[in-house]
């Protein structure tokens, strides 16, 4: 979700704050580049911490990063709201795709099954999140992204205990 879909409601929020359609495409830049930097980040954190601490952080910080970029008023608040959310959000989907491996090992074909359940979500939800803008408004639409990171941090939670520790440095 804070990917595709959240950078559709981020592009019609900069609309909303009156950034023109070229300064919302490079505003939209800024979060793929703070995926990239994000990705960077987890390889090396994984050399250090385990991928449980870094779960619960990234999703402690995307929450915090979308709460910014909801309520930015000022260019700089959204454009860093923007970068913060993109490096913060870049490790779930390999983190919580590693801890599902670790919780059924042996068992990838369950693994997969089980994540094919949720591209019914992934559909459903532009749809859910158009309507909530449309009816509700934008920013509520944005604040219901979070639901990722809360997911995240229940996976974290639920796998804190179930990792090895990494190699010492």
């Amino acid at each position: 979700m804070l990917d595709e879909i959240a950078a559709a409601l981020a592009a019609l929020r900069l609309s909303e704050c009156g950034f023109s359609d070229a300064t919302a495409a490079g505003a939209l830049v800024a979060l793929s580049i703070g995926a990239l930097a994000g990705a960077f980040a987890l390889e090396r954190a994984l050399e250090r911490v385990m991928g449980a601490a870094i779960l619960a952080a990234s999703a402690v910080t995307s929450i915090l990063a979308l709460a910014l970029f909801v309520t930015a008023t000022s260019s700089a608040g959204l454009l860093l709201g923007l970068i913060l959310l993109g490096a913060t959000a870049a490790p779930h989907y390999a983190l919580v795709k590693a801890a599902a491996y670790r919780l059924v090992p042996h068992q990838p074909g369950l693994v997969n099954a089980v994540a094919q359940l949720f591209v019914v979500v992934e559909l459903a939800m532009p749809l859910a999140l158009g309507w909530i803008a449309t009816e509700i408004g934008l920013r509520a639409a944005l604040a219901c992204l979070a639901a990722q990171p809360i997911a995240v941090l229940g996976v974290a939670w639920a796998t804190r205990r179930d990792q090895p520790q990494p190699p010492p440095i």
